[in-house]
């Protein structure tokens, strides 16, 4: 049990040592954006582990409800990402991307579940982790 642990937690500490040694290079180069690679580091790391949580807790206790509002959380923070990289687009184009963004992952994520998988549409193991590529990839 205790071994199974150290290699889960290993490659974490291969992750945390590489982000010390690109600080480090960034202080030898003189480049000031150390702080906000450290702080960019700490938000990742927080939200990880409350990810693998959420999952941890979903995947225990499937429902295809819960699964549906997972997706659609995925569907709304990728169409806030991607509309929030272009504020000026006018209103009835921004609608249409996010027409268009929540349609295309929303069907492709049904058909790879359902057609390849052949599983239930909202089970969550497999809605969720290839939802996450159709929604997320932008």
């Amino acid at each position: 049990m205790e071994s199974a642990l150290i290699a889960q937690i290993f490659p974490f500490l291969l992750a945390y040592v590489l982000l010390l040694m690109v600080g480090g290079i960034m202080k030898a180069c003189r480049i000031a954006q150390t702080r906000l690679l450290f702080m960019a580091g700490l938000r990742m790391t927080l939200q990880l582990i409350l990810a693998g949580f959420v999952l941890t807790w979903l995947f225990a206790h499937p429902h295809p409800l819960l699964t549906a509002a997972y997706l659609a959380l995925m569907t709304g923070f990728t169409i806030r990402t991607v509309l929030g990289r272009h504020p000026q687009l006018n209103r009835r184009f921004a609608r249409c991307v996010s027409c268009c963004l929540a349609c295309c992952g929303l069907l492709s994520t049904i058909f790879f579940v359902t057609c390849i998988a052949r599983q239930n549409a909202l089970d969550p193991q497999y809605a969720i982790p290839l939802g996450g590529c159709s929604w997320v990839t932008p």
